[in-house]
Order: structure tokens, then C-alpha cells, then sequence
């Protein structure tokens, strides 16, 4: 693409986890699937033809409440999605993700 990209959105188990930076209303989607808060990461946008690895948060209580935590109790887990990247005229591209779960377990919100 020839626009810059921002990370946006986290999508797994029918769950989706926003970062409020990029989705500043809230879409129809119903809210017992929807973490409007769910996803922070670094808001310096991906230049275009620029690689760049990125570090993403995706807490909220939907991982208890779908019972989706309980994957990190089990050494076999794995976890996959989709990682959606927005351009600053809507374009919507999304990458698939997916690999092991190891879990990190810290008290209070992570950094």
C-alpha cells in the first residue's frame, strides 16, 4: 500500500479487541463480543514499504469470560487470528497470525 497503516484491530473466537487510538466510535457488533478497549500498541503508524516488528497488548475480561484464558494452562495451546491494519482513508488490510500460547503472568496491567 502507499498509505501508512495503523494496527486497529484483533480478532479471535468470533472476539473482537479494538485499539481505541484507531476506532474512535464504536462499531455495531454485539458488545459481548466487542473489547472497544482491548488492544494497545505502539500509535507511530507503519510507513508504506516499511518492516516493522510491533508489540501488542490484547487484555480485557472477555479472555475469562469465553474461557479463552484457560489456554494458558494447558502447554499444548495454540492461538490464532487476525491482526487488522487500517489506513487513515479506511482501507482495511488483514494479516493472519498464529503460533503457541506462552502466557506472561504479572500483577496489575502490563507495560
Amino acid at each position: 500500500t502507499s498509505e501508512p497503516l495503523r494496527l486497529g484491530e484483533y480478532t479471535t473466537a468470533g472476539l473482537r479487541f479494538l485499539n481505541p487510538d484507531v476506532f474512535t466510535t464504536k462499531p455495531d457488533f454485539p458488545d459481548y463480543l466487542l473489547a472497544d478497549r482491548g488492544l494497545s500498541t505502539d500509535p507511530t503508524p507503519i510507513a508504506p514499504g516499511e518492516s516493522k516488528e510491533i508489540a501488542v497488548k490484547v487484555q480485557d475480561a472477555r479472555w475469562d469470560i469465553e474461557r479463552l484464558s484457560d489456554l494458558a494452562y494447558d502447554t499444548d495451546s495454540q492461538i490464532g487470528g487476525l491482526l487488522m491494519f487500517f489506513s487513515p482513508t479506511g482501507r482495511r488490510f488483514a494479516a493472519e497470525i498464529g503460533g503457541p500460547v506462552i502466557p506472561k503472568f504479572v500483577a496489575g496491567d502490563m507495560p
